[in-house]
């Protein structure tokens, strides 16, 4: 039990760092969009096993993902091909996913109005 509350934790940093690495790359160009389209794969591919394997990952990272593609914040290749990813993998695993509708809706309305400007 302790050991997949560390590695989600762990994965939540991971997936912070990449995230900001990608959007660093292609916002203002620091860091190489060659190495953030990579990031981004394997960012993808970390989000989709958390959605599958837990419901509360589940909820917080399909939430972001609408939340993001609502405000149209997603903006470059990068993250296109995580959202294909994170959006894509969960659906060949129909029936898994466990979604609590009330809080996943509230997370939606929470994403929307942190990306407003």
């Amino acid at each position: 039990m302790v050991e997949n509350e560390l590695f989600i934790a762990s994965s939540y940093l991971l997936l912070g760092a990449g995230i900001k690495y990608i959007d660093q790359a292609y916002d203002i160009g620091v860091f190489s969009k060659h190495k953030a389209n990579f990031v981004a794969i394997l960012c993808g591919i970390l989000m989709a096993y958390l959605v599958v394997t837990d419901s509360t990952s589940a909820m917080i990272f399909l939430a972001m993902v609408i939340s993001l593609a609502i405000t149209r914040k997603i903006d470059n290749i990068a993250f296109y091909i995580g959202t294909a990813l994170i959006l894509i993998i969960p659906v060949i695993f129909n029936g898994i996913l466990k979604i609590q509708w009330f809080p996943f809706g509230i997370l939606v309305l929470s994403g929307i109005v942190d990306e407003i400007e």
